[in-house]
């Protein structure tokens, strides 16, 4: 299992350092997106149904949404009879993102739901988010926005 502790998990933990805070404070003039979700069932068919959905962070890490059917998946008709497991996403904010100790580019988002574990801010890859208005997939590298610094 990877020991690396992430931006999430020091902050959902309580520790935060400056440049975590610097992180949170880019919120305000965070970018819009959604994330890839992958929805596993259908749990509840009071209305309007409710399903649930699991995303896949950087480090592998398995984390599941319980939520309404029209918040996780834009196709309408998704009911008990739908097959599953089909695709899903979630709005979420851009908040930041860095190049880890391998080089390898990290986003950091925040949902805007919670999942069942309460958790909102995740690192995920960038291939699993898309942009809410252009439709384009991923979001631009470390370099090509303002930089966190220190992370």
């Amino acid at each position: 299992e990877n020991s690396r502790k992430g931006f999430a998990d020091s902050y959902l933990s309580g520790t935060r350092s400056r440049s975590s805070e610097k992180c949170l404070s880019l919120l305000k003039t965070a970018m819009f997106y959604c994330v890839h979700l992958t929805i596993t069932e259908f749990y509840d068919d009071s209305q309007p149904g409710w399903v649930e959905a699991h995303l896949i962070d950087a480090w592998k890490r398995k984390w599941s949404f319980r939520e309404k059917a029209v918040s996780l998946s834009s196709d309408p008709s998704l009911s008990a009879d739908s097959s599953y497991p089909c695709d899903g996403e979630l709005e979420c904010y851009l908040v930041g993102h860095y190049l880890d100790r391998d080089g390898r580019h990290v986003a950091i988002i925040r949902t805007t739901e919670e999942c069942t574990d309460r958790n909102y801010l995740f690192e995920v890859e960038p291939s699993s988010l898309f942009n809410a208005e252009t439709g384009e997939i991923g979001c631009p590298r470390p370099e090509t926005i303002s930089p966190l610094g220190g992370l």
